[in-house]
């Protein structure tokens, strides 16, 4: 989602730019920077960090969230940058899900076959293969019901 928000973020601003110099107002350039990318830094930055960080509410509540203690164990005592022990972790679980989601491959060291690009999954263009069973269906090998 980083992508899409960068990308969408970079997009309203360039927009605003083309609607302010269709109206012919001078320098729409640096009337997007001064009026228009502080607010989109709160709407399309602050905002989905503040969700990203609540929907994670319950993991900071407990004490048996996984990888909860993570900072002090495996990625050190220190940082860069001075933040609480639970963002740390949470950071590293998060760097971790995603390097291990980005480094998917199947035995050839291909893409998985049922590989989906995010844009394809609001209009479901790909099927989605959550889990399958051959053993109990009579005369079902792999390459007969998995197409």
């Amino acid at each position: 989602a980083l992508y899409f928000v960068a990308f969408f973020g970079e997009m309203t601003l360039v927009l605003d730019a083309i609607a302010r110099k269709q109206y012919h107002v001078q320098a729409p350039r640096r009337g997007m920077l001064r009026r228009d990318v502080g607010p989109a830094a709160y709407v399309i930055g602050l905002i989905p960090i503040a969700v990203y960080l609540a929907s994670y509410g319950p993991r900071f509540a407990s004490e048996t969230g996984i990888n909860r203690y993570e900072a002090g164990q495996s990625i050190g005592e220190n940082s860069i940058i001075p933040l609480p022990d639970a963002l740390r972790s949470l950071w590293h679980y998060t760097y971790a899900a995603y390097h291990f989601h980005a480094g998917l491959t199947n035995a050839d060291g291909n893409h998985h076959p049922w590989e989906s690009k995010p844009w394809t999954w609001p209009m479901s263009l790909r099927p989605v293969l959550y889990a399958i069973d051959n053993q109990d269906v009579a005369g079902c090998g792999t390459q007969s019901c998995v197409k």
